[in-house]
C-alpha cells in the first residue's frame, strides 16, 4: 500500500516528519518505509507552450517544436503522437536530470538541433505512461517549476500489511491509526449527495442468489455523465499511489477505494442489458469475458454480477468487457457489494487475476461502509462529471452483519503483558481507533466491522498495546503462568553439575538404562 503524506495530513493534522510516522506505524505493528516520489533533481524542469509546429524531413514521426518558457524559445524535437501547437507542455532543460540519472544535453536528431525534452509521465517518473507527452492545463504558468506547480513533491509511505490488517488497505485506516498514535483527531472529507427527483429503483432491483458468498449488494444510477478527464487533484492522488488515472467517472471509482478501502465498480448502465441485477455463481464451463479482453471458462467456485441472464462482472476481481465505461457512456450504474472472502480468492485463482478490488475483498472488506462510499462516488461524479444522481440506493442486504462485542478485563491487560496501564487510557486508546467502549466493571467493547479478525478479549489487549507501544512491555525475568511448571531442584542441580563436568574436560554419555 502506498499512502502519501500529503493525504495523510489531509485527514489527520499531524506536523511529525514522514520519517516518524513511518517510524511509529512500524512500531504498532504496520511495516512502513517512507520514500520521496520522484527521483533526481528538479532543476530546469519547467512549464513551456509549444508555439511552432512542424515535421521533420524524412521522419514520419518526428516534429520540430518551437517552446517558449516565458524567458525564452527553444528549438526542441518531439516524436510524441499527441503533441500539438498551443498546448502547455513540461520542459526539460540543458542540464535536467531525470528519472534513472538521465541528463537532458544539446543533441542532433534528423539534422535538426534539440535543446531539451518535452516530457511523458514516465520520463518525469511520474507513472509508467510514455504513449504521449503530459499536457497541462491552459492557466499552468509559464516558466514555473514543474514540479512544484503539480504538487509533486511529495513523500510516499509504503506499507508492507500483513493479511489481517485491511482497514490500513484505505487513507482513512492509516490516518486512523496516524491519529491515535499522535493524539489527534481524524477529519473526514465532508460531501454532500443532490439527487434528482426520479427514483432509483425505477430503473434497478437487485436480488442475491447466494448470501452467503455476497451478503450485501447495493447500486446507485448517475445519469448524463460527461466521460472527460479528471480534475488534476483526483489525477495527482492516483499517481502518488501508483494507480493509472483513466477517464473521471472510472478515477472517482479507484480514488473512493483509496481512500476508504471500499471497491466500486461502474457499468455503462445502457450496455448493461436489464433492469435487474442479479448476484449468482458462474454455470460449470459458463463462458466470460473481462476487461483485460481475455476469455475465462468458469466452474461454481466463481461469483457473477449478471443481468438476470448474461454475466457483467467477476465479483469482486474485474468487470466485464461487455458493460465497459467508455467515451459515449452517459448513464452510470454504480455498484458497491460486500463479498465473502474466501469466494473471491477462489474466484480470483480460477481466473487468475489479482486486482486492487480482489486484494481488498479477499481480505475483509467493510459491510457497513457500502452506501457510504456509494454516495462519496456519486457526490463527485454530480460534481465533476455533471451527473445527475437518482435518488435512493437500491440495497440488499438481506441479513446485516452486526459489529462483534467483547468484554475487556483491564487487569487482565496488565496481569498478561507486566503493564500498568490505566482503565482511562485503554478506554481513550480504544476510543481513539473508532472502536465504541462502555465503562462498566469491566469494559464493553463494540468492534466496528471495517476489521473482521477482533474477535476475542486477547485481541483487543493486543490492540491495546500495539498502540501503546511494544516496548511498553517489561521484558520478562523469569517464567511463570498458568501453564508453567516450575523445575525440581534436583534436575537443577544434575544440569549445573553436567555443565561444570563437561566445561572441564569430561565426557558425557547417555544410555538407555
Amino acid at each position: 500500500m502506498k499512502a502519501p503524506y500529503s493525504w495523510i495530513q489531509e485527514l489527520v493534522d499531524i506536523s511529525i516528519s514522514p520519517e516518524e510516522l513511518a517510524e511509529k506505524l512500524t512500531l504498532c505493528g504496520a511495516e512502513a518505509e517512507a520514500k520521496p516520489f520522484l527521483e533526481g533533481s528538479f532543476e530546469n524542469i519547467v512549464i513551456g507552450s509549444v508555439i511552432e509546429l512542424a515535421p521533420i524531413e524524412n521522419s514520419d514521426h518526428l516534429k520540430k517544436a518551437i517552446v517558449d518558457d516565458g524567458k525564452e524559445k527553444l528549438q526542441v524535437v518531439c516524436g510524441a503522437p499527441n503533441v500539438e501547437k498551443g498546448q502547455k507542455i513540461i520542459l526539460a532543460k540543458i542540464g535536467a536530470e531525470l528519472k534513472g540519472g538521465f541528463k537532458i544535453k544539446q543533441t542532433r536528431l534528423r539534422g535538426v538541433e534539440s535543446f531539451g525534452m518535452i516530457c511523458s509521465e514516465a520520463e518525469l517518473g511520474i507513472s509508467d505512461d510514455h504513449t504521449g507527452i503530459m499536457v497541462l492545463d491552459d492557466s499552468a504558468p509559464l516558466g514555473e517549476n514543474a514540479v512544484d506547480y503539480l504538487d509533486l513533491n511529495d513523500t510516499i509511505l509504503h506499507l508492507d500489511l500483513t493479511p489481517n490488517r485491511p482497514d490500513l488497505l484505505a487513507l482513512i485506516g492509516i490516518a486512523r491509526d496516524a491519529a491515535c498514535l499522535t493524539d489527534k483527531r481524524i477529519n473526514r472529507p465532508k460531501f454532500e449527495v443532490r439527487e434528482s427527483n426520479e427514483a432509483a429503483e425505477k430503473y434497478i432491483k437487485v436480488s442475491i442468489a447466494d448470501i452467503k458468498a455476497c451478503p450485501r449488494y447495493a447500486a446507485r444510477v448517475i445519469k448524463n455523465v460527461k466521460i472527460g478527464l479528471s480534475p488534476w487533484w483526483i489525477r495527482r492522488k492516483l499517481l502518488l499511489c501508483g494507480v493509472r488515472p483513466i477517464s473521471n467517472i472510472v478515477d472517482i471509482t479507484n480514488l473512493v477505494m483509496l481512500e476508504m478501502g471500499h471497491p466500486l465498480h461502474a457499468f455503462d448502465y445502457d450496455l448493461f442489458g436489464s433492469k435487474e441485477i442479479l448476484v449468482r455463481r458462474a454455470r460449470d464451463k459458463e463462458k466470460f469475458t473481462t476487461l483485460d479482453d481475455k476469455e475465462h471458462e468458469l466452474t461454481p467456485d466463481v461469483l457473477l454480477i449478471t443481468n438476470g441472464k448474461k454475466a457483467m462482472a467477476a465479483a469482486g476481481v474485474m468487470g466485464g468487457q461487455n458493460s465497459e465505461v467508455k467515451d459515449n457512456t452517459s448513464t452510470i450504474l454504480l455498484e458497491a457489494a460486500y463479498f465473502d472472502p474466501i469466494t473471491i480468492r477462489r474466484g480470483r485463482n480460477i481466473l487468475g487475476i489479482s486486482s486492487e478490488s480482489s486484494h481488498r475483498f479477499e481480505r475483509g472488506a467493510d459491510p457497513n461502509i457500502v452506501c457510504m462510499a456509494l454516495d462519496r462516488a456519486a457526490s463527485l461524479m454530480h460534481e465533476y462529471a455533471g451527473g445527475e444522481v437518482l435518488s435512493g440506493i437500491v440495497d440488499c442486504y438481506p441479513e446485516k452483519i452486526e459489529p462483534a462485542r467483547i468484554s475487556l478485563r483491564p487487569a487482565r491487560v496488565n496481569s498478561l503483558m507486566g503493564t500498568n496501564i490505566s482503565k482511562e487510557r485503554m478506554i481513550k486508546i480504544l476510543e481513539g481507533i473508532e472502536f465504541g467502549v462502555i465503562d462498566k466493571s469491566m469494559l464493553e467493547v463494540t468492534v466496528p466491522t471495517f476489521t473482521a479478525d477482533i474477535t476475542r478479549e486477547i485481541d483487543l489487549i493486543e490492540e491495546i498495546i500495539r498502540i501503546e507501544g511494544f516496548d511498553t512491555v517489561p521484558d520478562a525475568t523469569h517464567n511463570s503462568g498458568p501453564l508453567f511448571t516450575p523445575r525440581h531442584k534436583d534436575d537443577e542441580f544434575y544440569e549445573t553439575c553436567r555443565s561444570v563436568m563437561t566445561s572441564l574436560g569430561f565426557d558425557e554419555m547417555y544410555s538407555p538404562g
